[in-house]
């Protein structure tokens, strides 16, 4: 039921920041379970300047997740948040070339060149 909501919500891209308080969403980026941890983490990726004032908690905490799930999730949020993610996400996306999960190292190249790209 949870990921079915965060999926919605994730869907509503950011509409759902004006409505949603950002900080519950925030908390369930944290959340133990590896599934909810990286749907929260694509529903903020899909917020926009409202997800990326949360970039430095996605590139500091999630990409340093024990789970790859979580640190796709979290490389994917950072590259959708272009122009208004923060200096230093780049450099930490860029670190993320060297992970040992394939899916992380795609992940990373594909949000490094929508960076680029934006």
């Amino acid at each position: 039921r949870m990921l079915r909501t965060l999926a919605q919500i994730a869907g509503a891209g950011e509409k759902a920041a004006e409505v949603l308080p950002m900080e519950l969403l925030s908390k369930m980026m944290g959340h133990q379970e590896p599934d909810v941890c990286a749907a929260a983490v694509t529903a903020m990726g899909r917020m926009g300047a409202a997800g990326a004032y949360y970039s430095d908690d996605i590139a500091t905490y999630l990409l340093q997740h024990p789970d790859a799930k979580c640190r796709c999730a979290a490389v994917e949020a950072l590259g959708q948040f272009g122009p208004q993610g923060k200096k230093n996400i780049h450099a930490a996306v860029a670190g993320c070339l060297n992970d040992p999960d394939a899916s992380v190292k795609r992940s990373a190249l594909l949000s490094l060149g929508a960076m680029q790209a934006n």
